[in-house]
């Protein structure tokens, strides 16, 4: 009998943990209208824009150095296919592999509230990186009217550092049209 009032409570625990977890995000939110999304505000991280894209640079404590860049393509225009994940994750996974001295893991499936996506994690030497080899988690979230490259980039071995951050600018992130 204590087995199995023991194992119920177990259960109970472990469903009310699963519950929370599956809470989306309330609180304050970080809007990038000319990137199409919105997700939570993360501390110690600055804004800006570059090539099109929405880039968040940490700017917190020392031995963490990452950026986590966001940009948005329509799906469908006047002058291209529409951007289909039979089209887009092969491609992305292609350009990747072109980085220089590229090493590419295989596809991981993502599942973000309504997004179809695919995630890879990769190392590669930049050209403007004096030679150092930098790594990256690149998540490509197909929307309703955008596809979204997300990626968390910094030199090898300082992702970690941030890690949870990234996870949770995933687990927040939300299309705004």
């Amino acid at each position: 009998m204590r087995t199995l009032a023991g194992l119920l409570v177990v259960l109970a625990v472990a469903a009310c943990g699963s519950q929370s977890a599956k809470e989306p995000y309330a609180g304050p939110r970080f809007r990038s209208p000319e990137s199409h999304f919105s997700t939570r505000e993360l501390p110690h991280w600055r804004a800006t824009r570059d090539r099109n894209a929405t880039v968040l640079i940490y700017e917190g404590a020392e031995g963490k150095q990452s950026t986590i860049s966001v940009r948005a393509v329509p799906i469908s225009g006047e002058w291209v296919a529409d951007r289909t994940p039979e089209i887009v994750f092969p491609a992305t996974a292609k350009w990747l592999a072109s980085l220089p001295e590229a090493r590419v893991s295989t596809p991981s499936e993502v599942n973000e509230d309504g997004f179809r996506g695919v995630s890879f994690d990769l190392s590669f030497v930049p050209s403007t990186g004096r030679g150092a080899r930098y790594e990256r988690r690149h998540v490509v979230l197909i929307g309703s009217k955008y596809v979204f490259h997300i990626t968390h980039t910094g030199p090898a071995g300082s992702l970690a550092a941030t890690s949870d951050e990234f996870d949770a600018v995933l687990a927040s992130f939300r299309e705004e049209v």
